[in-house]
């Protein structure tokens, strides 16, 4: 394989809007709690195969740019294109380009297209699946935010199927070998669907033969498990831990360790114990003006793209403690901090904003090719 396509391609959508909308707006305002559908046929891939973890080798990645988090953002996009093929889409925002040639990124590795979408793209984003014979030219679609999940995933050439359950995929994980993970809320917020059949919905749709529920934070806010737990590899499980009953919202350091316990017992569809670490979080942070939820700054909402681990850092002194975690469990990756102080008022940090592209470059390239890109701009 050539060096080129060893290079993970890189997806930036660039939003025009004058302001972020919070991650719980958003959910919110999509109308998302979990329900499945049940009045509309929605086609189901057929033959073997799974979902791709989050781990496994990437084409690229999808990162809706948002002004408001542009210096975020551009730290980002500056770390990937380093030896990475960025492809930046946008609206109208024609300068963004000369904001990245004067941040230093590497331009050879900048690609402009227009498109604009929510920053939020973790939980509308397409969900890659592999076939038996490691073809992956299908996706999932989580389709419950309009056309704009569509016309995401229209960019790669792939056999599009909706999904009937309505969930974000931030409370969506997979160890690319068959087994699933997600907070209990799901199950609990299913107008009244079974637990078996959501198990039925992500055999079906997503490969899973097996899910696991886990219990979510309290008062967190979107429920999520990427907040709280982390797949490092098919087999490695990262899970968060407040030292102290007094770090976390009440009950929350218990929840944390419940959850512990249900993943020490749990094996993978091999029969493999998973290996359960445990990684530090950070006591959370009121928020006076809002009720019901607090800050909660957590190290788990971090993101893998091939040989490079990228983590939300908060300016604490346990910062330094949770990059050396990553560094001590994945050695051979190259791991650093992003400054989330900013993004993680609205409930999300590295992992929300982020989704991972896992099919063929030659398909992505082909789309990308037949599009009518701006003179100037390549």
């Amino acid at each position: 394989m050539s060096k080129i396509l060893l290079l993970s391609l890189i997806l930036f959508t660039v939003s025009s809007f004058s302001g972020t909308i919070s991650h719980l707006d958003f959910l919110k305002q999509a109308g998302l709690n979990g329900s499945i559908r049940i009045d509309k046929s929605y086609r189901v891939p057929s033959g073997n195969f799974h979902t791709t973890g989050e781990f496994d080798t990437a084409e690229g990645l999808i990162v809706c740019w948002d002004i408001e988090q542009e210096d975020l953002q551009m730290e980002m996009v500056k770390f990937i294109a380093e030896d990475t093929l960025v492809y930046v889409c946008f609206k109208e925002t024609v300068e963004i380009e000369k904001k990245l040639k004067a941040s230093g990124v590497n331009m050879k590795n900048i690609k402009l297209i227009p498109q604009s979408f929510l920053i939020w793209v973790r939980d509308f984003g397409p969900f890659w699946i592999v076939n038996e014979d490691g073809r992956r030219d299908k996706v999932v679609l989580l389709n419950y935010y309009g056309e704009d999940v569509k016309k995401l995933a229209g960019y790669f050439q792939a056999t599009e199927h909706s999904c009937p359950m309505e969930e974000a995929g931030g409370n969506m994980m997979f160890d690319g070998r068959g087994t699933a993970f997600c907070s209990i809320h799901m199950q609990q917020e299913t107008a009244g669907q079974s637990e078996e059949k959501i198990r039925e919905i992500y055999r079906d749709y997503f490969g899973a033969e097996q899910v696991i529920f886990l219990k979510p934070l309290r008062k967190e806010g979107t429920g999520h498990v990427d907040l709280y737990c982390k797949l490092l590899d098919s087999n490695t499980l990262l899970l968060g831990e407040y030292r102290n009953k007094s770090d976390g919202v009440e009950g929350n350091k218990e929840l944390l360790d419940e959850n512990f316990q249900t993943l020490k017992k749990i094996k993978d569809l091999a029969g493999k114990p998973y290996r359960v670490e445990r990684i530090v979080m950070p006591k959370y942070k009121e928020i006076p003006q809002v009720t019901g939820s607090v800050i909660t700054n957590s190290y788990l909402n971090s993101l893998i793209i091939n040989k490079k681990v990228l983590v939300p850092v908060y300016g604490l002194e346990t910062d330094q403690e949770a990059l050396e975690t990553y560094r001590k469990l994945m050695p051979g990756y190259t791991v650093k901090g992003f400054d989330c102080r900013k993004i993680i008022e609205l409930y999300g940090a590295v992992h929300c904003i982020t989704m991972g592209v896992y099919s063929s470059q030659k398909a992505i390239l082909k789309a990308l090719n037949e599009m009518s890109v701006p003179a100037g701009l390549n």
